[in-house]
């Protein structure tokens, strides 16, 4: 998804990614929110390595090199997260 919003020259645009259910599991009433501190130190630490990027390049077939450098550059300063409290 990342190399085709590259390739349409829309990776820097705002894009929403939501995470959602329609009721409760298990026929309950409530649901608990729970583990956003270690999502948000995923995101936080987040980064490619240089056998990660080989990886993905290898997968797309593709040779890009301003993809590469895309992806060496992506970090959390990029996004806002929006999550209950």
């Amino acid at each position: 998804m990342a190399y085709t919003y590259y390739c349409a020259g829309i990776h820097n645009s705002n894009a929403v990614f939501d995470v959602f259910y329609r009721k409760p599991p298990f026929e309950g009433s409530y649901a608990v929110f729970g583990g956003l501190d270690e999502v948000l130190d995923f995101i936080v630490n987040f980064k490619f390595t240089e056998d990660e990027i080989k990886f993905v390049m290898k997968s797309l077939k593709v040779e890009d090199k301003g993809f590469e450098d895309y992806l060496r550059t992506l970090n959390y300063k990029m996004l806002t997260i929006r999550a209950p409290k």
